[in-house]
């Protein structure tokens, strides 16, 4: 626990964003199935270089898939 603590202080300033988490997801945008897949396979695809790129009009949830990851 207390290396995310470290970890979101490091990466995430504003504390809104704390609990943009996987777990407080509503399931409404299906994107998010992309991102916690990328999240589930996160150690292969770091070995492969492999990104996972955001983008989207204002509200389409960058921000939230952002903060699960």
């Amino acid at each position: 626990m207390e290396r995310i603590r470290r970890r979101k202080a490091q990466g995430l300033q504003d504390r809104y964003l704390y609990g943009y988490t996987f777990a407080n997801d509503n399931g409404e945008n299906p994107a998010m199935a992309k991102a916690h897949a990328y999240v589930d396979q996160l150690t292969k695809k770091k070995k492969r270089n492999i990104v996972l790129l955001l983008f989207g009009d204002v509200g389409t949830g960058k921000s939230f898939a952002a903060g699960c990851i």
